[in-house]
């Protein structure tokens, strides 16, 4: 899912048909990351490794997904949360039943798990603690 502000939501998959193939270049495009706010909610620098500001690291420290019934709630670092059906016969695009955010690009890093208590869901952000809401 690409979310840009002021524009609608792309759904990009392996399967989603493109305007005009893509032909290869030998021009070089710079690397475009979009930098991680690793600041707390009082504001203080809490990850001070530059790889952490980037998208680096989700190699070795991304979030461990968490199974609710005949669902698979698989968070990234970047704030995106996948929720995956994991009775389905195809694992396709299909079988993605939702791809939500915890908040503004740039500004949710998280390297939790989502957690179940009773009938709801948690996440928490560097910055923030959400009830999602109910487990159904």
């Amino acid at each position: 899912m690409l979310r840009e502000l002021g524009k609608q939501d792309r759904l990009l998959w392996r399967g989603t048909p493109v305007a005009k193939p893509a032909t290869p270049s030998k021009k070089r495009e710079p690397v475009r990351l979009r930098a991680n706010a690793v600041r707390n909610a009082r504001g203080m620098l809490v990850m001070g490794d530059k790889r952490s500001q980037g998208t680096g690291w989700g190699h070795v420290c991304a979030p461990i997904p968490t199974a609710a019934g005949n669902r698979l709630v698989i968070p990234l670092m970047s704030g995106n949360v996948f929720v995956i059906q994991t009775d389905a016969k195809v694992f396709d695009e299909r079988a993605v039943l939702a791809i939500n955010d915890l908040g503004p690009l740039g500004q949710s890093f998280t390297r939790a798990s989502i957690t179940v208590s009773g009938n709801r869901w948690y996440a928490h952000t560097i910055r923030e603690l959400i009830a999602i809401g109910e487990v159904k």
